[in-house]
């Protein structure tokens, strides 16, 4: 991907430690933050597990937010094509990257839906109630 699209934010540095708390080419949130900001796509892919923060986080930022497909549940999930696009390789990926960047997607309203769903299902407080909803139903008998 990085020799495909070459204004990207893919970097790789190594992990803070008691040694190293701050690796060479690694951002300090500020920074994270404005240069995610600043992107038109946000990648939500695969890392050492499936759930990973960045995906919840990805939803909030001002891009249109594309993600590898997961085998997990998630409650009310994010619906492709309406305020995510999911893909299942790297083809698709790609044909996604290059139907946003080639404006052939209103992003504008894909982030605003995604923004919209975030709020209403995916915030702290909403998924706190809804475990507590299930665990209720879960115990009622």
């Amino acid at each position: 991907l990085s020799n495909r699209y070459k204004h990207t934010h893919f970097k790789e540095t190594a992990l803070p430690s008691q040694l190293i708390p701050r690796p060479n080419g690694r951002l300090n949130r500020g920074d994270y933050y404005a240069a995610m900001q600043s992107c038109k796509i946000v990648l939500s892919l695969r890392g050492e597990g499936y759930d990973t923060f960045r995906f919840w986080e990805n939803a909030a930022m001002n891009a249109v937010h594309v993600s590898q497909s997961m085998p997990l549940l998630i409650p009310n999930d994010f619906t492709h094509n309406v305020n995510i696009f999911k893909c299942e390789n790297l083809n698709e990926l790609i044909r996604n990257i290059d139907n946003i960047l080639d404006g052939d997607v209103d992003s504008e309203t894909i982030i605003k839906q995604s923004h919209l769903h975030l709020e209403r299902f995916h915030t702290t407080t909403k998924r706190a109630a809804y475990l507590l909803e299930e665990l209720h139903k879960a115990f009622r008998r």
